[in-house]
């Protein structure tokens, strides 16, 4: 979290909130495989959330990702 924070000029506590919501934004648009295989490869502090309760994705732009 530390370079999540120095990046975001965050505390690092708003840090892993901010990453943790992230998280969880993309686990609802990817499917469950490609969240199993993310969080495989993530560190464990943030891998978590991203594993999603279905094996369905919400399609989306990379600007609403953004925003």
């Amino acid at each position: 979290m530390r370079l999540v924070s120095w990046r975001a000029h965050v505390p690092e506590r708003q840090a892993r909130e901010l990453s943790g919501a992230t998280m969880l934004t993309l686990a609802e648009q990817i499917t469950g495989g490609e969240a199993r295989h993310l969080a495989s490869v993530l560190p464990a502090e943030i891998a978590p959330p991203l594993v999603p309760p279905e094996d369905v994705a919400q399609k989306f732009g990379v600007a609403e990702f953004v925003r």
